[in-house]
């Protein structure tokens, strides 16, 4: 394995396992503040970010892209929906269990490729759907039986996820990699002020949004910075290794995320629970060989042949 291949791989588990880690944070506060409320905090701090970012580094960029507006909305819409189930759920189940049915997202976005883009659906991927989601029923059946209805959260974020790499796909060559994150959280952030406000009128202590503890705040500041500086190692990854190489190493996240539970929150998930992750695990693995071990073999060939052309 080439030295930037291999450079990449540790880029992409360190990047994946400070998403871990980012959940963690956001799971700290969860009994102490609106989950929907952390949500829009850490996107409020991203955005401040980014758009200080823009000033400096994409003046000349427009603040919305004229091209697919639409489909930039969808993105937005997504993440704004995505992330507010996501923290809701962490505040009802394990870390480790919800961030293993989150990751039924490829293959749902697989499905909806079809759709949207019109790539022919492989039996393959159809029954590797089907593993990961038999997986999700079996860490689902002791969560829905303690939170009811609401412990399909977790799913409610696997679907927004997939429909953002749809966004993603349609959306790319519009804008540098700073803008399109820019698009996305700029939509996203006002967006997540209509469930936040729907929480805090609902009457539901644990959706009442009060001010909060200075530390809450810090730590969605840390949330946010974390999060930013995982996705950006897991892009400069996917420049080194390729998507393809790196795509497996998202599954080192729920490895991080059992280990987090386990030291942070006391949480050990039951044998139930961890089959049913390890069919999410095999069946993403499986999907990911067959999509990707052309494009694997490509992108070497490539860097072979660049390398011997410099």
């Amino acid at each position: 394995m080439a030295s930037e291949e291999r450079k990449g791989l540790l880029l992409a588990l360190v990047g994946f396992a400070i998403l871990s880690i980012g959940d963690g944070i956001a799971k700290s506060m969860v009994a102490q503040w609106s989950p929907v409320a952390i949500a829009t905090l850490r996107y409020v701090f991203a955005l401040v970010g980014l758009s200080a970012l823009m000033r400096t580094r994409s003046r000349s960029e427009p603040l919305v892209p004229a091209a697919q507006k639409g489909w930039h909305a969808v993105r937005g819409l997504a993440v704004a929906l995505g992330a507010s189930a996501f923290f809701t759920a962490l505040s009802l189940m394990p870390l480790a269990e919800a961030t293993a049915i989150t990751f039924t997202s490829p293959m749902l976005a697989s499905l909806l490729a079809a759709f949207f883009l019109g790539e022919p659906i492989q039996r393959r991927t159809v029954f590797a759907t089907a593993v990961a989601f038999a997986g999700v029923v079996l860490i689902l059946k002791p969560n829905l039986a303690e939170a009811g209805l609401a412990a399909l959260l977790p799913m409610v974020t696997a679907s927004t996820t997939a429909i953002m790499i749809i966004g993603n796909r349609k959306t790319a060559g519009t804008g540098s990699g700073l803008a399109m994150q820019f698009y996305m959280v700029l939509i996203a952030t006002p967006l997540l002020v209509l469930p936040l406000l729907a929480g805090h009128l609902s009457g539901e202590p644990a959706f009442h949004v009060a001010v909060p503890d200075w530390t809450v705040i810090a730590r969605c500041a840390v949330l946010a910075t974390s999060a930013s500086i995982g996705h950006y190692l897991i892009f400069r990854a996917t420049t080194l290794a390729g998507a393809a190489v790196v795509a497996p190493m998202m599954y080192g996240q729920l490895l991080v995320a059992m280990l987090i539970g386990w030291f942070w929150f006391s949480e050990l998930p039951d044998l139930m629970a961890l089959s049913g992750a390890a069919l999410i695990v095999a069946a993403g693995i499986v999907m990911l060989g067959i999509l990707n071990i052309s494009t694997v073999t490509q992108w070497r060939r490539g860097r072979r042949k660049a390398s011997l052309d410099g």
